[in-house]
């Protein structure tokens, strides 16, 4: 041993000691994970506004919180002589002080027996584990696992939730005794998968509706927020893929299939000519009461003047709003043409915003929620009390109008406001080839840009960039808009109207990524076909395939029946899962529905070139039709001959014909 140490100090000093590392908790003073707390805060959706501090506060919170709650649950288990903590003795422990009280008045205490100690091993694996900071309303409920007085280690787990679904745990282990408790932290973790933090959301969408008929506009937004993006929640609120905003000219426009002339001049034709015909037939009308009951000019004289006061009453207190029922309700009632294209396409102006609004598809796209809509002037005076609205849909605008009290109207909010306005003319201009409704919604913009300053040649810039980008967002979803106007149609609330979004949305993007993959498949059996005997495709899956499509297709029906069983089944197989998979695509925006007859006239053809091919003669090789094969094609192979004398390296002479 001596001889070991002065060998270790020969030549001057001996090693320095290695320094045990200390750990964020261990400086800090505290047992629970500093470090991890930290690294969950940088994952965050907030990680830029997270002070150096912020970790070992929120440690020492968690820690103290944890600790006073144990410690107060035992008094209560002692105090009513139970050797046990149940979630009663939680309450009780919360209920008597009056900090924790304050603090956790409104907590979730989850119900249920004692949570068993699962093992490590039958956990799923920790890349599906996933934590969600936010700064919306949470509820934090206490959870307990075998905390038994009389068993001296324990463990205890903190469970968050949201909107009374839990969505995770701190676990931590625990020593008690009667008198205080001491909290050890050996890990920490979340107890939630990615299917346990999103809320469900028809449940979520449910929940929507009620806030949204309480009138509580926040409280619906926070629930739209809460879920926007999140996998299973709410992908494409917000999330519409915007074109860059630029000076767009008018031939681009063009080129993209947009007459700007018959989209932003709309006259109404329909309702014109529904009012006509009403007019003429309250002539032919009066014309024929005058003639059956013999009424007297002094009679007709006073008939008149009533109907021209109730129309002049109308016209300066109800703006025509009265006159406007009556013919927006004949109008549904006899003409389909009107009917459909109100609910196809019409907007409102919401009179919260003072802004005029849009579609429904289009401002779901691009972030802001509506909060109801109407499809007759006589359903928006049963539900919003408004004359003279003939269709459209309310938007919940707390964002807008916090900006506009502000003095201060950011260009992301303008933009949304923008194609939400057009987006009515948009989608009838894409249905029927112009637009009829929506000139006020057009003026009310224009009087907008104007008010905000702009010129002339920025209002037309923002004009034309709303248009264009309304037009390829409705192009792009055309299924989605078709869908919800089935579901507005039946009447369907808000959450369901956006659940029809979300699972149109949804099979759109199953299309693409299955137009990929049809794609790729594709490109690899015709590379296979082509190329697969080159060289270097020797050994490789492309060569087996381009042999399986040759000669083993051709193998597998010569070696009898049971060979041509084979290979049908895997053909008819494989077409079959294309039918299951894609044909419920079809009709699409990418697919007509003629694909259907198509496909199957494809693969038909397939087999017929397959059998004539394998049962046609292909003669007998001889030293004509050699020679003749070699003068037709001479530069079969040239690129992998030799091109010089494997003895003399002198490079070979190729003569040209």
């Amino acid at each position: 041993m001596s001889s070991a140490a002065a060998g270790s100090t020969k030549g001057g000093r001996g090693k320095p000691k290695a320094s045990k590392s200390v750990s964020r908790s261990q400086k800090a003073g505290l047992q629970f994970p500093v470090g991890r707390i930290a690294r969950f805060l940088k994952v965050g959706k907030y990680a830029e506004r997270v002070g150096a501090g912020a970790p070992v506060y929120l440690s020492a919170v968690l820690e103290y919180l944890a600790a006073e709650v144990l410690e107060l649950a035992g008094n209560a288990a002692r105090d009513n002589k139970k050797n046990r903590i149940v979630p009663r003795h939680i309450q009780l422990a919360v209920r008597n002080d009056e900090e924790l009280s304050k603090l956790l008045g409104s907590v979730t205490i989850a119900n249920g027996g004692v949570l068993p100690n699962i093992h490590q091993t039958l956990l799923p694996k920790k890349n599906r584990w996933s934590l969600y900071w936010s700064l919306y309303p949470l509820s934090c409920g206490l959870d307990y696992a075998k905390t038994e007085l009389s068993i001296p280690k324990a463990q205890f787990e903190l469970f968050c939730f949201v909107n009374g679904q839990r969505v995770g745990c701190f676990i931590m282990q625990a020593y008690h005794t009667f008198t205080r408790s001491h909290l050890v932290f050996p890990s920490f973790r979340v107890l939630c998968s990615s299917e346990q933090v999103i809320l469900s959301r028809r449940k979520t969408l449910e929940k929507l509706d009620e806030e949204l008929t309480k009138g509580d506009d926040k409280a619906a937004l926070s629930l739209v927020k809460a879920l926007q993006g999140k996998p299973g929640g709410l992908r494409c609120f917000g999330a519409a893929r915007q074109i860059p905003q630029r000076l767009y000219t008018l031939d681009e426009l063009k080129l993209n299939g947009i007459e700007a002339a018959s989209l932003l001049s709309p006259v109404d034709t329909t309702l014109g000519a529904i009012e006509r015909n009403l007019q003429l037939a309250a002539v032919l009308g009066g014309v024929s009461a005058w003639n059956v009951f013999s009424f007297t000019p002094q009679q007709l004289f006073y008939i008149s003047l009533g109907l021209l006061f109730l129309w002049t009453f109308d016209s300066v207190s109800f703006n025509g709003g009265v006159s406007s029922l009556i013919l927006d309700t004949i109008g549904h009632t006899f003409s389909q043409k009107y009917h459909n294209r109100v609910i196809q396409a019409r907007s409102l102006l919401s009179t919260h915003s003072k802004h005029e609004a849009g579609h429904f598809l289009i401002a779901y796209l691009v972030g802001i929620l509506p909060r109801g809509y109407t499809l007759s002037s006589l359903e928006a005076l049963k539900k919003e009390g408004s004359l003279n609205v003939q269709a459209g849909t309310a938007f919940v605008d707390v964002e807008f109008l916090e900006e506009v009290n502000g003095g201060k109207l950011s260009a992301t909010t303008l933009n949304r406001f923008s194609c939400i306005a057009l987006a009515g003319v948009a989608t009838e201009y894409l249905l029927y080839g112009c637009a009829e409704g929506g000139l006020d919604d057009i003026n009310k913009l224009d009087s907008l840009l104007k008010g905000l300053g702009f010129t002339q040649k920025k209002v037309d810039s923002q004009v034309r960039w709303s248009v264009l980008n309304i037009i390829l967002l409705l192009r792009r979803h055309e299924t989605a808009r078709s869908k919800l106007a089935e579901a507005m149609t039946a009447g369907k609330s808000v959450g369901s109207c956006i659940e029809t979004i979300e699972d149109a949305i949804g099979k759109y993007m199953a299309v693409q990524w299955l137009l990929v993959c049809h794609g790729l498949v594709t490109l690899l059996v015709l590379i296979s076909f082509l190329c697969g005997q080159w060289p270097i495709f020797q050994g490789t899956p492309i060569q087996r395939i381009n042999y399986f499509i040759t000669y083993g297709a051709y193998d597998y029906f010569l070696i009898g029946d049971f060979g041509s069983v084979i290979y049908l089944a895997i053909l008819w197989g494989t077409y079959y899962f294309i039918i299951k998979s894609s044909f419920s695509y079809i009709p699409g925006y990418y697919l007509g529905a003629v694909h259907r007859y198509t496909s199957l006239l494809a693969v038909g053809v397939g087999v017929l070139l397959f059998l004539l091919t394998s049962f046609s003669d292909p003669g007998t090789v001889t030293a004509e039709n050699v020679s003749q094969y070699l003068s037709a094609y001479p530069y079969d192979n040239i690129i992998y001959s030799e091109k010089e004398c494997s003895t003399c390296k002198i490079p070979k002479l190729v003569v040209f014909p």
